[in-house]
């Protein structure tokens, strides 16, 4: 089984995402670009995508986590 990559920035928005997950016992990793710790020179994993970016991230202290999202889809 593929795993499922979680883009996000706050594990809030994804806590019932990744608890539907583990019921399902479907693999996944969770990339939290609240500050942008992704090595974006290696090539992208096998599997599946869930961008779970928000707008407002701002409001919760990570400025420049729409940059890094960016980056990363990029």
């Amino acid at each position: 089984m593929k795993k499922v990559y979680i883009i996000h920035e706050d594990s809030e928005w994804t806590s019932h995402l990744t608890k539907r997950l583990d019921e399902l016992e479907v693999p996944y990793e969770e990339w939290h670009l609240d500050r942008g710790r992704l090595d974006l020179s290696k090539e992208p994993p096998e599997g599946f995508f869930y961008n779970r970016m928000s707008a407002s991230s701002h409001t919760r202290e990570h400025r420049f986590a729409q940059e890094f999202i960016g980056a990363c889809l990029a």
